[in-house]
């Protein structure tokens, strides 16, 4: 049997029981994947649920889908895990991103840290580029919401941010305290909600780490090798998501697929 293909489309493209597939999504569904009337799609539309549906019309610049089963989606974490990823290399920040939203990621903000590279000038444009980068990685790894993409911020943005997680950890390569030890007294009742915060190529200075600390962070090593920015953020979040998550299936709270 052959796959089912998955789009991402906004609310706004769903109208009744049609929706309609725009832009470079149709026009790859048309000439790439050579979708015709009559072939089965799977939409989603950040809702939380995937509807299934058959192609009814194609046009040059866009298909008409009737829609069928409105189903919830059954892919997203019962952990809310937010990374604050500091400002690297644009080329490892994309591959970096479509890794997490893999793993299951709820949100995504960038900050710059003392040793981040140069700032981008075209932040707005960066952050568009994040949105198609997930929606992509969404598709790919059938999960039914996009994450929540910010703009390039400062580090006082993230400061502001600590307060609003039940658990949040830095993953600093100075620190001598095992990711295992933070697990073993956070986990009761489990967290709703985790920040992971991922220095820069370079480092967080202990001059940030400090003030992290002051904003209610506390920090975790990775072992005993140093890795690299986006290799720390991959490990990381796949460790949470491993322990506290719903990763490998075995999840520390009753699973529920919908962010609250």
């Amino acid at each position: 049997m052959a796959e089912i293909r998955r789009f991402y489309i906004k609310a706004d493209q769903i109208s009744g029981d049609k929706a309609m597939i725009t832009g470079q999504d149709a026009r790859h569904a048309r000439k790439v994947l050579r979708l015709g009337v009559g072939d089965p799609v799977i939409l989603v539309d950040n809702s939380g649920y995937e509807y299934s549906g058959i192609i009814q019309r194609i046009a040059s610049k866009d298909m008409e889908v009737e829609l069928g089963e409105r189903k919830k989606g059954l892919t997203e974490s019962p952990l809310k895990i937010d990374l604050a990823q500091a400002m690297i290399k644009t080329s490892k920040m994309d591959k970096m991103l479509k890794a997490v939203t893999e793993v299951g990621i709820h949100g995504w903000y960038p900050f710059y840290a003392a040793r981040s590279v140069p700032k981008a000038k075209d932040p707005e444009e960066r952050q568009a580029r994040w949105v198609k980068i997930a929606a992509e990685a969404i598709k790919q790894c059938e999960r039914v919401r996009l994450p929540e993409i910010a703009p390039p911020g400062d580090f006082a943005g993230l400061l502001a941010r600590c307060a609003d997680y039940d658990l949040g950890i830095v993953f600093w390569e100075k620190s001598r305290v095992p990711f295992a030890h933070i697990i073993q007294s956070s986990t009761n009742p489990p967290p709703g909600s985790v920040l992971v915060v991922i220095g820069p190529e370079g480092g967080i200075e202990d001059g940030e780490m400090a003030q992290l600390e002051q904003a209610g962070m506390i920090h975790a090593g990775l072992g005993p090798r140093i890795l690299r920015a986006e290799t720390a953020a991959l490990v990381a979040c796949t460790l949470v998501q491993a322990v506290l998550g719903d990763l490998g299936g075995f999840p520390v709270r009753p699973a529920d697929p919908l962010w609250a």
